[in-house]
């Protein structure tokens, strides 16, 4: 793009390091990334336009067109056959603005998963605002002209532009490492980080701790999607004014303090060490009330269980109910997992997908004969993938599956409406759940994320009963990022999860189902005639 004859009066030094991708999901091609580094500071910074081109393997950058529409703006877009999707990175504002987030969905497929077949969209709709501003300077973080380089700290260029999308980048003095999600699920690459981290015991650098508490801020307030949940006591107050310490130790407890005892909900945590935490002695984390009280009615439930069915038999029946235990996690299995080379589905295909789990399980109850009530056990049940648990909704039901989201990035409301091939035969329009039972869901607080939606689409939708204890909420799907110094974690991301149920009337399932009958959790197991008699 054209150079402008501005420049910020900062000084800047770059070097050119190996830019390492471990992860399969997104590998990248490019295997060195140039690094700027400010007034002889520590906190790396990335030039916008270099830096996503070296995204390849993630983004599909060949279709990225730079431009300088005035010396203070920097414009990158994108096209497809009817929309143009911008982004303007305004380095006098500290501001980037969005035209739309589908900016950010211009990625090369990660996988041989199709986590939507046998789903047909027949509807979408979105509302709402379109387009976001991302107000860097509020935070204190600057974007600085060189020329033609703009330049902004590379944990926030990670924040933006990577991490909602399940890419993470990591700095350690010596090398960038590429890790899918985060550190928490690819071992391997943070095992080679760590090995080769330049700064294990340092003080934190200035520029490093202030970005520490900038970038986290900036996290927090744009992409937590619980955000009216936030705590404002003291002690939360006080942990983020921590942020910025040079103490490894002391950002260290503000950071569990905040995600882990004050914010205390199942979808956000701590996941690995900075870089400059020392090289004996791990951090013990500190739990909240909540999530105490979560592992432990796990811990109860589990023993409960295993005590009263020794046998784990997937199945009980008792009179014409049939009790199903539900498969966790939720899961879409990859095609070769499912399937053999000439379509034919795979016996164990069943053993690695949630769809194919429950068809299998109802299989066979209607070969058992005499059923009339199916209740699915989500006592234990904490969630997972929602491709896979739409499909078997369209197994309970003929109607239509929507889904709703509402994305706290640019305020917009989507809607997507599916039909579901129960049967595989083709037709999504004929009559192919089992509609003919009557359906029940057993529910306790740990019934979390994926299964919540379960059972709070069931309840709202009228497809069956819920009974047991209110289910454990977790409306929005995970989000991984890194901080300035190289520790990770994860919060509940951007989108939260609804249920539609017609024209402006959504129900948030951040609370979860309330069931139509109450046990008490002690109950659940060990007492089918009980179970059985809920239907009555």
């Amino acid at each position: 793009f054209s150079s402008s004859n501005y420049e910020d009066s900062a000084e800047f030094s770059s070097q050119s390091f190996p830019l390492i991708s471990k992860n399969e999901v997104y590998p990248l091609t490019a295997s060195r990334m140039t690094l700027y580094f400010k007034d002889g500071g520590e906190l790396p910074y990335v030039d916008v336009k270099d830096f996503l081109s070296s995204l390849e393997g993630f983004y599909q950058t060949r279709y990225f067109a730079f431009q300088t529409p005035s010396p203070r703006r920097l414009a990158v877009s994108w096209r497809d056959r009817s929309n143009t999707y911008s982004l303007t990175v305004d380095d006098q504002k500290d501001s980037i603005e969005v035209s739309s987030l589908t900016f950010f969905d211009l990625l090369h497929s990660t996988s041989g998963t199709d986590y939507s077949f046998n789903l047909k969209s027949v509807g979408y709709s979105e509302s709402g605002e379109e387009g976001t501003v991302f107000s860097l300077g509020s935070y204190g973080i600057e974007i600085y002209r060189k020329k033609d380089l703009v330049l902004l700290p590379l944990c926030v260029a990670n924040t933006i532009f990577c991490s909602s999308h399940y890419l993470n980048l990591y700095f350690n003095g010596s090398a960038v490492y590429s890790s899918y999600f985060n550190f928490a699920m690819d071992e391997e690459c943070q095992k080679e980080a760590f090995q080769t981290n330049q700064n294990w015991g340092k003080a934190i650098p200035e520029d490093v701790a202030a970005m520490n508490k900038a970038n986290f801020l900036f996290i927090l307030d744009r992409y937590y999607g619980l955000w009216d949940s936030l705590p404002t006591t003291p002690e939360f107050l006080s942990a983020k004014e921590s942020l910025s310490s040079t103490d490894e130790a002391e950002v260290f407890r503000a950071m569990d303090s905040i995600l882990m005892d004050q914010i205390d909900e199942m979808h956000t945590s701590f996941d690995s060490l900075s870089f400059y935490a020392p090289t004996s002695g791990g951090r013990s984390l500190t739990f909240g009330k909540n999530r105490t009280a979560f592992l432990q009615e796990s811990k109860e439930l589990e023993a409960s269980y295993k005590q009263a069915y020794p046998d784990n038999e997937p199945i009980r029946y008792c009179d014409d109910t049939a009790i199903l235990v539900s498969p966790y996690p939720i899961e879409t299995g990859s095609s070769s997992e499912l399937k053999d080379g000439k379509g034919n589905l795979l016996p164990d295909a069943y053993q690695k997908d949630s769809f194919y789990y429950m068809k299998e399980m109802l299989s066979r109850i209607r070969a058992h004969g005499g059923v009339k009530n199916v209740l699915i056990d989500l006592s234990r049940n904490g969630g997972g993938n929602l491709g896979a648990l739409f499909r078997i909704l369209g197994l309970m039901s003929d109607d239509d599956v929507t889904y709703a989201s509402r994305n706290r990035l640019d305020g917009t409301t989507a809607v997507s409406r599916m039909k579901v091939d129960a049967d595989e035969d083709g037709d999504y329009d004929d009559a192919d759940a089992l509609s003919s039972y009557h359906w029940g869901l057993l529910t306790s607080k740990l019934t979390f994320s994926a299964a919540n939606y379960w059972a709070c689409y069931v309840k709202d939708h009228g497809i069956g009963k819920i009974f047991g204890e209110q289910s454990g909420g977790g409306a929005c799907s995970i989000v991984g990022f890194v901080n300035a110094d190289g520790s990770s974690f994860h919060i509940s991301g951007p989108n939260a999860m609804m249920t539609f149920m017609g024209k402006n009337d959504f129900r948030s399932v951040a609370k979860g189902a309330v069931p139509d009958k109450e046990m008490d959790p002690g109950s659940f197991y060990g007492n089918d005639e009980m179970l059985d008699r809920l239907f009555d």
